[in-house]
């Protein structure tokens, strides 16, 4: 970049266009001339003369600003307690401030909250003027509006309607629309704070890693959060350090911690085996998850326990869902959770339609089902996770970031076997439900006893970390076809399965049989432990067997989570009136006979501004306008009757 002082004439035509004429910090119309290009982060600090630190502002207001960079934002205090490992990390963050920070902390340990404090520090210390969040899907987006809105931080999902900044402290966004439009968000994050939840996705897609390079390579603080920070192909991930090909991160809160610390739940995988039956090619396949199998023919005995024509699916739906009534109405109320729910992770669409009608057929009620190709798919993940209905099925749409915490009980139903996908799946179960008077929240996992996932289970508390193998293109081609989805066209279909046999259970880093649950059901009754759970009992006896204490199994600490004051974020409240403006100007417009593009225009030309360069009071004016209008049509046409 040049060292120059002053914007060219084609930087600041680049400017005022990005800025749809309005000076970016008071909203008001910027004449062609007198106004002024001005540095987001002052020249005389390091800021650099180029369109992504550039800002067109009126001239009374680039007076006012100068180079003391105080922020416009008016936050009150933070006063939301945080755990020991969330203070330890700002602790580290501001201690280093540098420009790229990795923290890798467990699903459910409360990772939002802690990138939130960091944010609403530095918004107050005026570190940065604004924070963009970017997120992998919409419904985690949405997560982020409303968590960002209870703690005081305003974020706005339209990066078009940013001009009205007297509203928002920054921007929400999917990765996906930051591809969509980089340079727009660049425009943005000029002194902007980068949060990338869940950074490792951006690897998925290499134009997504691009969009991400353009938008915020200039920024000066990236502040990268994951539950998974490693990948299953060679694609580094931008922004993260590398030594010696293994990622490195700045800050790691592991499950393992999680789980000493009371943050999380303890899940256990009631693991099932079964005879599978197929034909492949013109040869009939038999075989149990004990059997040793080339590649290929794992795959396809795998495919063959989860296909609904068998019997294994439906008998490990039928247990899975015995387990939820078990929690839902437990005779101890400590161990009674009655809106206690079920998730089922199927391989497709087709698949999760065949598991829905099976769950049907048990339970007698119908299941959520939500997939990519469903509209309402985050509407539906949302009533979900707010309503008390027992089973979803889902495929891919419930993965990192989704917050249902009364998940308790799921089925592990689809062919995805690696290591991200299953620690994934994982995650779901493992938040810990704030609900008095729950002692008891020890989660379940129903997983074939297949060699594919049985490794990863055993390992869960293994601290992981992204690393490129270097391997070459033949290698990581190999990996995928063996990972693949898609089953051998044409030379493969299932025969059938018989009914699943449950042969072992695995609790973190040991395994139990049948047998040893009935054990500790009759040392449970012999020593008077009351009603518990029969595995959390042999989960319990190995523990003491192997040594360790059994403290761990206690009741889990209930996170403090920050509570909504009842209000709601104001890119919601903006969106609403919006609404109710357009259906009153629909009412007005039919009444008086006028087309509403053209009421539209009237209160443009009374001084009034577009709804994307409105602030919130300007959108109430204009509603109360609309509305007085309308009042006085129906009593003008009162009046004629």
């Amino acid at each position: 970049m040049s060292d120059r002082r002053l914007f060219n004439e084609r930087e600041k035509q680049t400017l005022y266009v990005l800025a749809g004429g309005r000076c970016a910090r008071c909203g008001a119309s910027l004449d062609l001339v007198g106004w002024d290009a001005d540095h987001v982060v002052p020249h005389s600090r390091g800021g650099q003369t180029h369109i992504s630190n550039g800002q067109a502002l009126c001239t009374s207001c680039n007076l006012k600003k100068g180079a003391t960079m105080e922020t416009h934002h008016r936050l009150a205090p933070w006063t939301i307690p945080l755990r020991d490992w969330q203070q330890q990390l700002k602790r580290m963050y501001f201690a280093a401030m540098k420009q790229d920070f990795l923290a890798v902390a467990s699903p459910g340990s409360g990772k939002t909250i802690a990138t939130l404090s960091v944010a609403h520090d530095m918004l107050r210390r005026g570190d940065v003027e604004s924070v963009i969040v970017v997120t992998p899907t919409d419904h985690i987006r949405k997560q982020w509006l409303w968590a960002a809105h209870n703690v005081g931080i305003e974020l706005n999902p339209q990066p078009i309607q940013q001009r009205a900044m007297k509203d928002f402290h920054g921007l929400v966004a999917t990765y996906h629309q930051v591809m969509s439009a980089p340079l727009v968000y660049r425009f943005h994050a000029g002194n902007a704070l980068i949060v990338l939840d869940e950074g490792h996705h951006i690897g998925d897609d290499l134009s997504w890693g691009r969009s991400v390079l353009a938008a915020f390579g200039e920024s000066p603080y990236r502040l990268m959060v994951s539950g998974t920070p490693f990948r299953s192909d060679n694609n580094p991930i931008p922004f993260v350090t590398y030594e010696d090909n293994r990622s490195v991160a700045d800050f790691v809160y592991g499950y393992g911690r999680a789980l000493q610390d009371g943050v999380c739940r303890h899940i256990i995988f009631p693991a099932y085996d079964g005879e599978m039956e197929w034909m492949n090619a013109n040869a009939v396949m038999r075989a149990n998850f004990a059997d040793q199998l080339a590649d290929n023919q794992s795959r396809q005995r795998l495919n063959t326990a989860l296909s609904a024509r068998g019997q294994w699916l439906p008998k490990v739906l039928k247990e899975a869902h015995d387990k939820l009534m078990g929690i839902r109405c437990h005779p101890d109320p400590a161990c009674r959770q009655s809106d206690a729910g079920g998730l089922v992770i199927a391989k497709d669409t087709k698949h999760a339609r065949q598991v829905a009608d099976l769950l049907e057929g048990i339970t007698g009620e119908r299941p959520y089902l939500v997939f990519s190709d469903n509209p309402q798919a985050s509407i539906d993940i949302t009533a979900f996770a707010k309503g008390s209905a027992p089973w979803i099925v889902a495929v891919k749409m419930i993965s990192e970031g989704v917050d249902i915490p009364r998940l308790r009980v799921g089925v592990y139903a689809t062919n995805v076997a690696t290591p991200m996908a299953v620690l994934q799946a994982i995650g779901r179960f493992i938040r810990v439900q704030d609900m008095p008077g729950l002692e008891d929240q020890t989660a379940w996992l129903f997983v074939p006893h297949a060699p594919e996932f049985i490794p990863i289970i055993t390992t869960i508390t293994d601290e992981r970390d992204h690393y490129l193998t270097l391997s070459d293109d033949a290698e990581v081609s190999l990996e995928r076809t063996q990972r693949s989805l898609a089953e051998d066209n044409g030379r493969f279909w299932e025969i059938g399965s018989s009914a699943a046999v449950h042969v072992r259970s695995y609790f973190h880093d040991m395994g139990f049989t049948p047998e040893d649950i009935v054990e500790a059901q009759l040392m449970g009754e012999k020593y008077g432990m009351g009603i518990q759970p029969g595995e959390k009992l042999a989960a319990f006896i190995l523990e003491a067997r192997g040594g360790r204490p059994g403290a761990i199994l206690s009741a889990s600490p209930r996170e403090t989570r920050p509570a909504s004051n009842g209000s709601i974020p104001v890119a919601e409240q903006k969106t609403a009136y919006c609404r109710k403006i357009n259906n009153l100007v629909n009412a007005l417009a039919y009444r008086i006979g006028v087309p509403a593009k053209e009421i539209h225009t009237s209160w443009l030309r009374r001084g009034g501004k577009s709804h994307g360069d409105s602030s919130e009071d300007d959108l109430r004016e204009k509603l109360q306008w609309v509305q007085q209008l309308l009042d006085e049509t129906k009593s003008g046409s009162s009046h004629e009757q």
